[in-house]
């Protein structure tokens, strides 16, 4: 008897086989292959997104908080500074203005020799007030004096510094614009 295995291919057929199945292969390294990689880059950067969203979820709420007190900031900001940004001293404030030039200018070791407001300005219909300020002293402390004066919450610009040579000491001319509205 004529025993067989139980796969028994004829050997005629061996190219035929050959051939569907390396076309199979070939199909299958031509289509599957490449969209299976496209799929695994899609499959990551969705992660990638994902873990981005999650962040942002996060996120959020910190966000609105923050964006709700900068509007109050700017409310108070508008209300209290004018909308520009610097804050307007009152009366009582505004006759403050040269003590604290002066208090600066002591804090910095310099001589105040004078602190003018512009009296041409002192009705109301411009919205800064003109000061003048000469005062004496070396020049390495002017720029911490410079500093403070600009720190303070009504003065809004510099408009010229004029420095001249003294006998030990420089001359120090300032016209600052101090908010008025």
């Amino acid at each position: 008897m004529d025993r067989r295995p139980f796969l028994y291919i004829s050997s005629k057929y061996y190219v035929y086989y050959a051939l569907g199945v390396s076309g199979i292969i070939a199909f299958v390294a031509a289509f599957i292959v490449p969209d299976y990689r496209d799929l695994v880059k899609k499959n990551k950067q969705i992660e990638a997104l994902n873990i981005k969203i999650k962040h942002q979820e996060l996120l959020f709420p910190v966000y609105e908080t923050h964006l709700k007190e900068i509007n109050i900031l700017k409310k108070i900001e508008n209300q209290y500074l004018g909308g520009h940004g610097k804050m307007s001293p009152g009366q009582d404030d505004a006759d403050k203005i040269p003590e604290d030039i002066t208090r600066i200018a002591l804090l910095n070791n310099f001589q105040i020799r004078s602190v003018q407001t512009d009296i041409r300005a002192s009705d109301n219909s411009t919205p800064s007030l003109e000061i003048n300020i000469a005062v004496v002293g070396v020049f390495p402390e002017f720029r911490n004096f410079f500093i403070q004066l600009n720190e303070l919450p009504y003065i809004e610009f510099t408009q010229y510094i004029q420095i001249r040579s003294a006998e030990q000491a420089e001359e120090f001319h300032l016209k600052v614009w101090a908010s008025r509205k």
